[in-house]
């Protein structure tokens, strides 16, 4: 299913569910993208905790993960360490849940959490300091892979459930159909559970309005204060 089916699957049952043409139908395909999105989202991290498998559906590969040679020291005020790992060039996507990291001839490297790293690597077994692993990074917002005890591969390939299946299928450009039409792309979500999204998301925007209802009438001025321009600040 295309984001477009889906899309135009919620529009069908919104309208199916009020009888006739509901205010939410004619929202911009991008609003109810994003109510798809964030219920999808709560779907899928609900059924993981609940302890269910997600179908291959789900699922999309980042096949291309280009890396690039950086120093231990990432800081530019502290020395150089003059050791490398291996570091994504492009930030990776927001992500629901992993399945594998790899390399492209089906090569394995195990998972270690960032603030584990130095124990692994000072640890007394010589064997674990000298593994091949990846971890996660967030630097200024943006989340890298790191590839540690293999600096010979230029890419990587990396297997999971995205949050944004438009954003994980344009990564780092690499797929400019999905750049140009992101409408086209897939929704990567399996038919049972696009019903519950669908039903999660007319609810959410039911909550949404609700709550833009309760602002309005709790509301005594005649103008609302928090949605006024901008203005420049008076000199005291």
């Amino acid at each position: 299913m295309t984001v477009r089916e889906a899309i135009s699957e919620y529009q069908f049952w919104v309208e199916s569910m009020t009888g006739d043409i509901s205010d939410d139908t004619v929202s911009s395909e991008l609003a109810i993208y994003h109510r798809l999105k964030t219920a999808r989202v709560s779907i899928l991290k609900s059924m993981l905790e609940r302890g269910g498998q997600l179908s291959e559906e789900h699922y999309q590969i980042l096949s291309c993960i280009e890396l690039e040679e950086v120093d231990r020291v990432e800081c530019p005020f502290v020395p150089a360490s003059g050791c490398v790992w291996l570091k994504s060039v492009c930030d990776i996507p927001d992500f629901i849940t992993l399945q594998s990291v790899s390399t492209h001839l089906g090569k394995y490297y195990s998972y270690v959490r960032w603030d584990k790293i130095k124990e692994k690597t000072n640890g007394r077994l010589k064997s674990a300091a000298k593994e091949k692993f990846y971890s996660f990074r967030m630097t200024k917002d943006k989340v890298y892979l790191y590839i540690y005890n293999d600096e010979f591969i230029k890419n990587i390939t990396l297997t999971g459930v995205f949050e944004d299946p438009i954003e994980a299928t344009a990564f780092c450009g690499d797929d400019q159909n999905a750049i140009c039409n992101p409408m086209d792309t897939s929704f990567h979500t399996s038919p049972y559970v696009m019903d519950s999204v669908t039903k999660a998301a007319w609810e959410l925007m039911l909550k949404s309005r609700a709550a833009a209802k309760a602002k309005l009438l709790n509301n005594d001025s005649p103008v609302d204060a928090t949605t006024q321009v901008p203005q420049r600040p008076q000199q005291q």
